[in-house]
């Protein structure tokens, strides 16, 4: 690998000009500095977001490329495709990352044997200004998205996976691609510093269709990689994956594999949401008795 490798930033935009010119600045000042910046305009249809994007088609340092509204997945991947870097690191409008960020995140990958997916931790903000902690068991990644979906790929990794399900409507297309990488044994690297700014908007995300629709999403990935869901898979799986860093014992997902078979979509669907919303209300009141005892 080049000592200098390039790195292809593709940032999907649909309306969204109120948000992206952070999250281009934060490439644009990265220090690392062999980037290539993609914009892929899904179709916007905000006047001021085109206007915004038109202005950045005379900068030199950032190629828009334009395209009927097709969903993230899709917009991601016409990034992968026009690119020309050794790696792919996809961010969001509404997200951004810390100026070493890229620099380190391509460190770790030279000292990681080849082809690794490099991740870190994720800086919350908006209405949720905390660490997220996340990690790779592979067990866990089967039932709940745990890995962030801003991550350092090599590009022939993400061409050998034939990128993101353009089909998976509902959302949650990284989670489908992690798990796809998973099961054919790609090697996911965890940095030691959250890098990564992740933009939370809590009414966002309770009307989020993807959030409503988490049955129906898990069942099109069961069906997907119905071998791997089979009992002495998973069993093969949990085994394998004890001792590997979770964000909920894994005995967890049994349980919710077990509700998810006994429930109807529709029931399960409810569930999943009905199981968010007692969460966030309980991190909620954590979070103001926690400002009440500091006396701020």
């Amino acid at each position: 690998m080049n000592n200098q490798p390039l790195v292809s930033v593709i940032i999907p935009c649909y309306n969204s000009g109120k948000t992206i010119s952070r999250a281009i600045e934060s490439i644009l000042i990265q220090t690392w500095k062999n980037l290539e910046l993609i914009i892929v305009n899904d179709g916007s249809t905000d006047k001021s977001t085109i206007d915004l994007l038109n202005s950045f088609s005379a900068n030199p340092d950032i190629k828009l490329y334009s395209q009927n509204n097709r969903g993230l997945a899709a917009a991601r991947n016409s990034g992968i495709r026009i690119s020309n870097g050794y790696f792919i690191l996809p961010l969001d409008s509404d997200d951004w990352l810390d100026p070493n960020a890229i620099k380190i995140m391509v460190d770790i990958y030279g000292k990681s044997i080849p082809n690794s997916i490099v991740f870190s931790d994720i800086k919350l903000e908006g209405s949720r200004n905390q660490i997220k902690t996340t990690f790779s068991n592979p067990f866990e990644q089967m039932f709940s998205n745990q890995l962030p979906y801003c991550m350092l790929f090599p590009k022939e990794v993400l061409v050998s996976a034939n990128g993101y399900d353009e089909n998976l409507l509902y959302g949650l297309e990284d989670w489908d691609l992690n798990i796809r990488l998973l099961i054919n044994g790609f090697n996911f690297v965890k940095i030691n510093e959250p890098v990564f700014h992740y933009w939370v908007d809590s009414k966002g995300m309770f009307q989020s269709l993807t959030i409503k629709s988490f049955g129906n999403i898990f069942t099109q990935i069961r069906m997907k990689y119905s071998n791997s869901y089979k009992i002495p898979c998973l069993i093969k799986n949990m085994v394998n994956s004890k001792g590997i860093p979770s964000n909920r014992k894994l005995f967890f997902y049994i349980i919710q594999n077990g509700i998810y078979k006994m429930l109807p979509k529709r029931l399960f669907n409810s569930f999943f949401y009905l199981c968010i919303r007692l969460i966030s209300l309980n991190r909620n009141s954590n979070s103001k008795l926690n400002v009440k005892n500091h006396g701020v």
